[in-house]
């Protein structure tokens, strides 16, 4: 388990860019149900969009292993925080929070005037910390999902304060 510090954040955890090496520990912590080839393919193109000028892509790690993933895909003032997945056995304990706020750090930085997240709206715990986080919501889409079924997602949005660079 990690411990978190006196600010509640997660202690002996690193926050640093993706790299290609990072996919057998992404497969196995954040993607189990994929293939190594696919996770593989997926960091390879994110570092594409982070070459091209267009992404932030970071990781969390601890142990020395990948073990959260999150991104940060730029339109113009624009951004949306993605592909955000923490490894089962350290949800609720701030490395998701951490990769956000560096994610929102990041954004500052490229000039970027509001992010948007995006929860299915049955996911309580994912809304709430996006909440605690300074987001608000702002619409509610659906989906196709699984089958015939659909996803009702909320997204949330967030001004990036100016003076956060």
């Amino acid at each position: 388990m990690i411990q978190k510090n006196t600010n509640g954040r997660a202690n002996g955890v690193r926050i640093r860019p993706l790299t290609l090496s990072d996919a057998q520990d992404l497969q196995r912590h954040c993607f189990p149900g994929e293939s190594l080839e696919s996770v593989a393919d997926y960091v390879q193109r994110a570092l594409g969009y982070v070459e091209r000028g267009r992404s932030t892509h970071l990781v969390a790690e601890t142990g020395g292993r990948a073990v959260a993933n999150a991104q940060l895909l730029c339109w113009r003032k624009r951004a949306e925080i993605g592909s955000l997945v923490v490894a089962e056995p350290l949800r609720g304990q701030g490395v998701g929070s951490a990769l956000i706020e560096a994610l929102s750090h990041a954004a500052a930085h490229m000039g970027v005037e509001q992010i948007e997240i995006g929860a299915d709206e049955d996911n309580k715990s994912a809304l709430d910390l996006y909440r605690h986080l300074g987001f608000t919501p702002y619409k509610k889409v659906r989906v196709p999902g699984n089958g015939s079924a659909y996803d009702r997602i909320v997204y949330l949005i967030k001004h990036v304060p100016l003076g956060d660079n």
